[in-house]
């Protein structure tokens, strides 16, 4: 069964999107690794060092943005997409919760 033209072309734009997303904060990251790094080192709760978890959270946006790019593969790129908002979203929350000083760069 195909997919209704204003579907396709909503998933394309979403998909585009994410990609311009991710690739701009993946790429921002990428240059600032030490200040991002040192940001995640102030949050409390993190079990991991800082520098794995960084290293992790922007290979997270690196694989969502090649996932993106591959068609057959868009799927799984915009639930990856959705899993990371997800992820930032509580975390901004648990921020909110336990520190008032949020640790933006």
């Amino acid at each position: 069964m195909k997919k209704p033209a204003l579907l396709n072309t909503l998933v394309l734009v979403t998909a585009l999107l994410f990609i311009l997303l991710f690739t701009y904060t993946a790429v921002n990251k990428l240059l600032r690794f030490d200040g991002f790094a040192y940001s995640i080192r102030r949050i409390p709760g993190i079990p991991l060092p800082a520098r794995t978890v960084a290293a992790l959270v922007i290979a997270a946006e690196l694989v969502a943005v090649l996932l993106l790019l591959i068609n057959r593969l868009r799927k799984w790129g915009l639930l990856i997409c959705a899993a990371l908002m997800f992820i930032f979203s509580a975390y901004i929350i648990y921020m909110l919760i336990v520190d008032k000083n949020l640790p933006c760069s």
